[in-house]
């Protein structure tokens, strides 16, 4: 199939735009919708086509920014007013019917996420950590503090 567009023969649920996609790696395709939140997509293969199957799906009304799989069963979103979430997967699922994302928590930013990248934040806050000591000290020799 290298080379060749794919096609989409049918609507799998009422997506506005599917505004930013990530993967597990494995078969399953998170979707992240302008104004239906997130849904979670299983990629089927077989020799001529694949077939995306819907898995599990959040419907409320949130116009999404960003989502990522923190791990196979953790989602992370970003919306447009400024709040993080986590949604879950359930462990129970029945054979050929979508399941419902559970919110597992939520946080308010306060500023806008466009996009979950992953690394970690520790060396940033090394480097503020160790910019804001030398400023004490700095201050402290100047009041001759430290001798």
């Amino acid at each position: 199939m290298k080379g060749e567009r794919i096609e989409f023969k049918f609507l799998l649920h009422n997506n506005v735009v599917a505004l930013d996609m990530d993967t597990n790696n494995n078969d399953t395709l998170l979707v992240g919708d302008l104004m239906e939140s997130m849904s979670l997509l299983k990629v089927e293969k077989d020799e001529e086509s694949l077939k995306l199957s819907l898995e599990a799906v959040d419907n409320k009304q949130v116009w999404m920014t960003a989502v990522k799989f923190v791990n196979e069963n953790v989602l992370i979103g970003a919306d447009d007013r400024h709040n993080l979430f986590t949604m879950i997967k359930p462990e129970i699922q029945q054979e050929g019917k979508a399941c419902k994302l559970e919110l597992e928590g939520g946080y308010h930013l306060g500023t806008l996420v466009n996009r979950f990248r992953k690394g970690m934040c520790i060396y940033m806050a090394e480097q503020m950590c160790y910019t804001y000591c030398l400023q004490i000290y700095y201050e402290m020799l100047k009041m001759q503090v430290i001798i």
